[in-house]
């Protein structure tokens, strides 16, 4: 399936009414598959809001959580590898109440 190119339309913008943040944006190139282009482009003319709202709003949400997997990715690469240890609860809270 060929990708999409879009350009997020901000390159700064200190005053943006169209930023869900009050920070300066940044612009950035997203390739997408055509269907999910088409499918962005209907919610974005349905709502009469930008395609870069959507995109802005979609890595805004799912960011933290892929995050929180790359993390946890790497501690169970070390709890693997010997590197850490996993503490049983009369271990994690031994001495706690001293």
């Amino acid at each position: 399936m060929a990708g999409i190119e879009m350009r997020v339309t901000m390159l700064y913008c200190p005053t943006c009414t169209t930023c869900m943040t009050n920070q300066r944006c940044r612009m950035l190139s997203v390739r997408l598959p055509e269907d999910i282009e088409k499918r962005l482009d209907a919610l974005a003319n349905a709502t009469g809001r930008s395609k870069s709202y959507y995109v802005r709003a979609a890595v805004m949400a799912k960011l933290e959580d892929m995050e929180d997997i790359y993390m946890a990715e790497a501690v169970m690469e070390r709890l693997a590898s010997g590197e850490e240890k996993v503490l049983t609860s009369e271990e994690f809270w031994r001495g706690m109440d001293d």
